[in-house]
């Protein structure tokens, strides 16, 4: 349930601007293209929420956009419990690499911010132990050897 500041919050942002245009990629007899395409006839309704949800992936977080920035502050307060600023190294703590969220949310658009709230919101306790996961030295540490592998070997 969402708490009336944070109706409060969205009202203050304004409308959203528009959707992107979304179009289904031409089949291109790929395996994977007709594993993960729309089924041939799906009701009028599951088709709009389909695209409206391949819209919000494509949407990139922008700035200038008063419900992005709404989005990116409730996030950061959901997890941490208080206000971030728009940029910083306290993103990191988050499990972003780097100053600014939204270039590690550039594969997922708003609908990946969406998802990290939303995870929060409803299910904290999965999202506290995902959290921890993310900060576990063996997880940064392995991800980290596998590079430093992969890098010595090319140098060589």
């Amino acid at each position: 349930m969402c708490g009336s500041w944070r109706l409060a919050a969205l009202a203050r942002a304004g409308p959203p601007q528009p959707l992107p245009i979304v179009q289904d990629p031409q089949p291109s007899g790929c395996l994977l293209w007709r594993c993960f395409s729309a089924p041939r006839h799906l009701p009028p309704t599951l088709e709009q929420q389909r695209v409206r949800l391949l819209a919000l992936a494509k949407l990139q977080l922008n700035d200038t956009d008063a419900m992005h920035e709404v989005l990116l502050a409730e996030t950061f307060r959901a997890y941490c419990g208080r206000a971030p600023e728009r940029f910083g190294k306290h993103w990191e703590a988050l499990g972003f690499q780097g100053a600014d969220p939204a270039m590690d949310l550039r594969g997922a658009g708003v609908l990946g911010l969406l998802h990290l709230l939303q995870l929060r919101l409803h299910n904290p306790r999965n999202a506290e132990l995902l959290l921890a996961l993310s900060r576990d030295p063996v997880q940064v540490r392995g991800a980290g050897g596998r590079a430093q592998r992969v890098a010595r070997k090319a140098r060589s």
